[in-house]
């Protein structure tokens, strides 16, 4: 009887030993952190400082310009792109064919938006490029300042 009770005594410190190790060295950021995935068919920009990325949901081509229209669930915000066709630059915002419409809620905050675009791809395949750029409400006078936007959409 002394006996099993000493092997009981002897597997439940090893179970407490082997339990309570662990490897020290390991680093649990990477499960931590979520992993952002790569902007497709998106627009992303910081808005007074918060990430805003929205899916490209219409684009609409005429002869001399693209419209891109992006939207996010569950914000307030909507934001449209108009650029030249086939054209890669550094644009000022706003031009007679480069400009942002940045919407919140029913309000448009694009009375005379002020910035630059960069294009880096403008084809029948893809448009790619970078902008920033602040926008004054027409009925308010907020004003939001967008910054490290990206545009990334593939036709």
């Amino acid at each position: 009887m002394k006996l099993s009770k000493t092997l009981w005594a002897i597997f439940l410190a090893s179970g407490l030993v082997f339990t309570s190790c662990s490897d020290d060295d390991a680093d649990d950021s990477s499960t931590n952190e979520p992993t952002v995935q790569p902007l497709e068919n998106g627009i992303e920009v910081e808005i007074d400082g918060v990430s805003w990325r929205g899916d490209i949901n219409q684009v609409i081509e005429t002869p001399l310009v693209t419209q891109l229209n992006a939207i996010k669930a569950n914000s307030n915000y909507s934001l449209q792109i108009f650029i030249p066709r086939d054209s890669i630059n550094t644009f000022n915002i706003p031009t007679s064919v480069v400009t942002v419409a940045l919407r919140r809620n029913t309000k448009i905050l694009s009375d005379n938006p002020v910035g630059t675009m960069l294009l880096t791809t403008n084809d029948s395949t893809a448009i790619k490029g970078s902008f920033s750029c602040y926008a004054t409400s027409f009925s308010s006078g907020d004003t939001l300042v967008l910054t490290n936007g990206l545009i990334d959409y593939t036709f």
